[in-house]
């Protein structure tokens, strides 16, 4: 008997700072230090390997002036 598996699709999600909305309040790095990094008063994505979209959506919402998004 033969067993078929459907394939996987592996769909790779980062979040993305708009830095024209940006402001560098640091709120982003404040409430999820294991993705953002402030560095020269902007905020970096790191460990990009460790980002879950369902586990870590509400990253989008820590910015209060709306520069992170999900591309």
């Amino acid at each position: 008997m033969l067993h078929y598996r459907k394939p996987r699709i592996l769909i790779v999600v980062t979040p993305f700072i708009d830095y024209s909305l940006c402001t560098g309040c640091g709120a982003c790095a404040e409430l999820f230090p294991l993705f953002f990094e402030m560095r020269d008063d902007r905020p970096w994505f790191i460990n990009y390997e460790k980002f879950v979209l369902e586990e870590h959506k509400a990253v989008v919402f820590a910015c209060p002036f709306r520069a992170i998004s999900i591309s």
